[in-house]
């Protein structure tokens, strides 16, 4: 097995490097949110401020103590923006490691 790894350690991380690339480049695009139309972006508004001013009304005698722990504070969305990131971040790295590998050899 090891044998094998060395032997065909250019082509596969050559191959992990377009596969995290093209693999991170699909889910982003996969995950754009859908345009909005401009009705819908005052409805939202409209929405967001009434509940605002309910919110502010009923909560005016008690108060939450901000959470401590800071991972827990990231959005799903967040989320999946750093694993696009990683995703690429490792695609670069893979194909980086495979074109210095070939120049060494």
């Amino acid at each position: 097995m090891q044998a094998f790894l060395k032997k065909h350690q250019q082509k596969l991380s050559m191959t992990f490097g377009i596969l995290f690339l093209i693999l991170g480049i699909v889910l982003k695009i996969l995950n754009q949110p859908p345009e909005v139309s401009k009705e819908e972006r005052i409805a939202l508004k409209n929405i967001a401020r009434m509940e605002a001013r309910v919110n502010k009304s009923s909560s005016s005698g008690s108060q939450k103590a901000p959470s401590s722990s800071g991972f827990s504070a990231v959005t799903p969305k967040e989320k999946e923006d750093y694993a696009f990131i990683m995703m690429i971040v490792l695609g670069m790295g893979f194909l980086g490691f495979s074109f210095y590998n070939s120049k060494k050899r």
